[in-house]
């Protein structure tokens, strides 16, 4: 999608994807219909259900400019949606040496949720990182992680 010279956003709207089951609550972050500026955005749908249990997808809205404004192009962003899977032998949680995504324009600013050797829980996860510029156009990255407990084994037992 692209918006015109002069203009700095778009309203975009989509239809929010169907979870499996009836969950017992679900969230689109961004909403459908929110105003997003010149860059490529990340748009997480999670459905939560009893139990504690979720289940959460992501996809891009990338807006364009006709002038050739842009956000910051990102380097090492994960073009899979599929989760990269840890498997942890802890009960509680493990600490993620994931490779975290850069830029490579200067006087670039970023947030992001997580960062590298953060500790996570069992679970999936979409860590952000948005890469902001001084025009203030922003492009996100999404790197989905899963984290599962693992299973030792044992052989020749006595």
């Amino acid at each position: 999608m692209s918006v015109m010279a002069g203009q700095n956003e778009l309203a975009v709207s989509w239809t929010d994807p169907t979870p499996d089951g009836s969950p017992s609550g679900r969230q689109t972050s961004p909403a459908s219909g929110a105003l997003f500026s010149v860059g490529r955005h990340a748009v997480v749908f999670t459905a939560n259900y009893d139990g504690g249990v979720s289940a959460t997808c992501f996809f891009y809205v990338t807006i364009t400019a006709d002038d050739g404004r842009a956000g910051p192009d990102i380097i090492r962003c994960p073009t899979s949606r599929t989760p990269k899977v840890y498997e942890t032998f802890d009960n509680v949680n493990c600490s993620l040496p994931f490779e975290p995504p850069f830029v490579t324009q200067t006087m670039v600013t970023f947030l992001s949720t997580h960062t590298p050797r953060d500790t996570f829980d069992v679970g999936t996860y979409h860590v952000v990182y948005m890469f902001t510029n001084v025009q203030g156009f922003v492009s996100e990255c999404v790197i989905p992680l899963t984290i599962t407990h693992g299973s030792a084994e044992f052989h020749n037992s006595p």
